[in-house]
């Protein structure tokens, strides 16, 4: 606690002339007319104890000692705080706004804490205007505070509850015209029955009919049928949203399964063409890796007839020499030897010669097909080439550069966003119609001249497209 909050200063001297006159007091006593102004809440009279949620320790302070003294001995007496005189009556002669009178000495922050946060509890309503401190409350806070209490205690129904009350007045009424219903019915069966049960059964439908009547006559006030009519206006909007909300969940479920089954029926198309691609290419290695191994064993076969020729050819040779040097020895060859070695020779050479001939035959067929097969994929390869290059021409490349990519996305979301397509024939109908009309243009009869470059990836591709063509 500060020394001022300890110590407060005295207040504002006042004038003689406006003073009021002060009651003799004996010395150290408050006076008797006027009750002494309160201490602030947290106003610690001077030389006491503080409690210890206020207690401080400051530096260079001496704190006062404990009382000790008998167990049952009073307290020490505390000094009072010092005298101050007592308040000045409400609104004095020459009063301009300053509860001191007309000085122009402001308040201290503390004597403005004392009278805005420490209000006298519990002031009558005869001395409130005579309370100097209450009369300074402005006209506009007396007014707001006054409707403030009267809106707390005024009790506004919502419309909700209105509602609520409407239907359930509906609700009763029905449930009564039912019962009358029933009672009709009832009165209907009880025709040959006996007084009592008639008197009894037209006393209920009289009671009936007059609640009836009285439910009626509630219903017919204009506020309560506009009620009930906004009501049910509000429950059928409500249900025809819910309808139309159902109604455009289901399309769009159906539409993500249409676009789902086309996704799928598209990439199992794709998927189709690989697994084709892929077996076609094993079907044709397959084929010529059998038609090699086919052809090499033609080739070996002819190579071994060519070898068993040479060998036959070798043997003829081999007798003769044989033949000459037993000549030369005065021995001779009988004749039918020389026949049938000359006939077996001549069988085993023409089976050679027929089995080399078909084995060559059997490896021209083979080329044939091979070269046949060779070209038709040539052919084929060379038409889907062309065929690629007109659709690449037309469409653009399927393999697109990452630099690129951004326009192809852009030329190729038409086929994915009914929004895109709408746009972008828009941009293309442009030109199908008369330069007259609004928005319009004719289809150019000369080479139009590119634009700047309108972004820097843009640029970049025009330089590296320019370069390729230097350079081819």
């Amino acid at each position: 606690m500060s020394y001022w909050q300890q110590y407060p200063p005295p207040p504002p001297p006042i004038e003689p002339s406006q003073a009021a006159p002060i009651p003799a007091q004996v010395p150290g006593s408050w006076p008797t007319n006027f009750q002494p102004p309160q201490p602030p809440y947290n106003y610690v009279p001077p030389f006491q104890q503080q409690p210890a949620q206020f207690s401080t320790i400051q530096p260079n302070t001496f704190s006062q000692p404990p009382h000790q003294g008998p167990p049952h001995a009073p307290p020490p007496w505390n000094q009072p705080p010092p005298m101050q005189p007592p308040p000045q009556p409400a609104h004095p002669t020459g009063w301009s706004g300053s509860p001191w009178g007309q000085s122009t000495q402001q308040m201290t922050p503390h004597q403005e804490t004392a009278f805005v946060n420490n209000p006298p509890p519990n002031v009558d309503p005869q001395q409130e205007n005579s309370n100097p401190l209450l009369q300074i409350v402005p006209d506009w806070m007396k007014d707001k505070i006054k409707k403030y209490e009267e809106g707390k205690s005024t009790d506004t129904t919502s419309p909700a509850s209105t509602t609520t009350k409407a239907i359930g007045i509906l609700r009763s009424a029905l449930l009564a015209l039912d019962s009358l219903k029933e009672l009709k019915g009832r009165a209907k069966l009880c025709i040959n029955s006996d007084d009592a049960q008639w008197t009894m059964l037209m006393k209920e439908i009289k009671s009936s009919q007059n609640k009836v009547k009285a439910l009626c006559e509630e219903l017919s006030r204009e506020n309560l049928l506009a009620d009930l009519k906004s009501y049910a206006q509000k429950r059928n909007n409500k249900r025809e949203r819910c309808k139309r909300l159902a109604v455009q969940r289901k399309r769009e479920k159906e539409d993500a399964e249409k676009h789902a089954a086309q996704q799928e029926a598209r990439i199992n198309a794709y998927r189709q063409r690989i697994l084709d691609k892929v077996l076609q290419e094993k079907q044709e290695a397959e084929m010529k890796a059998e038609v090699d191994s086919v052809l090499s064993e033609i080739r070996f076969k002819i190579s071994r007839t060519r070898e068993y020729l040479e060998k036959l050819s070798a043997l003829e040779l081999l007798r003769d020499a044989r033949k000459d040097s037993y000549r030369r020895k005065g021995l001779y060859v009988a004749p039918e030897a020389d026949e049938r070695f000359a006939k077996e020779m001549s069988s085993v050479k023409s089976l050679l010669e027929s089995q080399l001939v078909s084995y060559q035959k059997e490896e021209t067929a083979l080329k044939v097909m091979l070269e046949s097969e060779q070209k038709e994929l040539y052919q084929t390869k060379k038409i889907q080439l062309k065929q690629d290059t007109v659709l690449e021409c037309l469409f653009g490349s399927q393999s697109v550069d990452p630099i690129l990519y951004p326009f192809y996305t852009y030329f190729c979301s038409p086929s994915t966003s009914i929004e895109a397509f709408i746009s972008n024939r828009e941009a293309w109908d442009r030109f199908l119609v008369p330069p007259s009309y609004p928005q319009g243009e004719s289809v150019p009869v000369q080479w139009v001249k590119p634009e700047q470059p309108s972004s820097h990836m843009w640029a970049e591709y025009c330089q590296e497209g320019s370069r390729l063509d230097s350079k081819s």
